[in-house]
């Protein structure tokens, strides 16, 4: 087996808030080799870190060499250091590993620092996302509000400087800070204090066209000492705008059964609701095929009102049995927003043979073979069509 070992056997983990003492962390290992010869070894961290000491040198490495069968031969203590006390919140990780240089074994101690995020944020954004779902209205007061507490963390200590700022990433949200000289950027008051967030939509997002937008409140630690920049608690969100043009339509295709009938071509209906309280809702209409007739094509839907709209098959829709696909578009010249809906016609043929399953028979040379025969049904589907020519061979 391998000669190489490295007591004890397990790593260190260290958790706290941020501004706790996070140096001097850590254990003393000891390398020992269990062969009768001497052993070339070396010690470091992966990866190289500032706030991991070895024997006293910020990101340490040694070498050397072990005697034969020395149950204790190199002594090494692993502790964090004052750099620790500068890491932002969250997980910071690296290993201690001790390398056999002979053989190119490594032993592995994790050095794990797990820092709390002193601010606290109420509710808390476990779940950080809030949605407002409108219905376009121009420029409506509609209002998206959210409120939220902003304090230290219990376990921070009092003489830690936490600063605060509260920003967003976009220009349709305003955020303000209650009292009002606290700021969107300033220091945290002494536990169990905290600050009132109010965040709300403005008049920039009563302008925002229809569709989905997503913007952002950033709560970030400041403090002098931190290494790098910590991440922000971050809560989205999420603002809906709805066209208020609505269309209904019959869900299912059009089937025709063998071919199409020369008076009577089917139509569909689409129900245009426009739901803006005060203005009209000018429509556009078009069809992506040239054997789609659509009446009308141009229209103005009222305030809470209804308006039909007919699609149907026309003259150029002479083709053979299959699938046809197109394509309208409903243009809202009051919002500039479209709309698509498909349109799928489907022909049948005009002569059906059941079963649908082949003529299989079985049996010895000579027979006798069974089934002997088997029967086939034809049938003609049309309503309009008197007879089908038809050859069986």
């Amino acid at each position: 087996g391998e000669p190489l070992s490295l007591a004890p056997n397990h790593g260190s983990v260290h958790s706290g808030v941020f501004c706790d003492a996070f140096a001097a962390r850590g254990l003393d290992y000891s390398l020992a080799n269990s062969s009768d010869a001497a052993m070339p070894w070396s010690a470091t961290f992966s990866p190289l870190v500032q706030w991991a000491s070895l024997n006293g040198v910020p990101a340490g490495s040694e070498s050397g060499e072990l005697p034969a069968n020395s149950e204790a031969g190199v002594t090494f203590s692993v502790l964090t250091n004052e750099a620790a006390n500068a890491l932002p919140p969250g997980e910071h990780s690296t290993d201690f590993v001790a390398t056999n240089l002979r053989t190119g074994t490594r032993i592995t101690r994790p050095v794990r620092l797990e820092i709390t995020h002193p601010l606290v944020i109420t509710p808390e954004p476990s779940n950080p996302r809030s949605e407002f779902t409108w219905v376009w209205e121009g420029a409506s007061d509609l209002t998206g509000y959210l409120e939220f507490t902003l304090s230290r963390a219990a376990g921070a200590p009092s003489t830690c400087d936490l600063s605060y700022r509260v920003s967003t990433t976009v220009a349709w949200l305003n955020v303000a800070i209650s009292p009002k000289d606290a700021g969107l950027e300033g220091v945290l008051p002494p536990y169990p204090s905290a600050l009132s967030v109010s965040v709300e939509t403005n008049d920039a997002a009563r302008q925002l066209s229809v569709g989905d937008h997503t913007g952002y409140v950033d709560f970030t630690l400041l403090h002098p000492e931190l290494s790098a920049s910590a991440t922000p608690i971050r809560h989205e969100v999420a603002l809906h705008i709805l066209d208020p043009l609505r269309i209904v339509q019959e869900e299912e295709p059009w089937t025709i059964c063998c071919e199409l009938p020369e008076t009577g071509l089917p139509t569909q209906r689409y129900t245009l609701h426009n739901d803006h309280g005060l203005h009209s809702a000018p429509v556009t209409v078009t069809s992506s095929v040239n054997w789609l007739t659509v009446q009308p094509t141009s229209l103005a839907v009222g305030p809470r009102d209804t308006q039909p709209v007919d699609v149907s098959l026309n003259a150029n829709a002479q083709f053979p049995h299959g699938d046809y696909a197109a394509q309208l578009t409903f243009l809202n010249e009051l919002t500039g927003n479209t709309q698509t809906r498909n349109v799928l016609v489907q022909i049948r043929e005009d002569l059906s043979v059941v079963p649908l399953t082949d003529f299989a028979s079985a049996g010895p040379s000579g027979g006798p073979f069974g089934p002997a025969y088997a029967v086939y049904t034809l049938r003609n589907p049309a309503e309009t069509i008197a007879g089908v020519q038809w050859r069986a061979s």
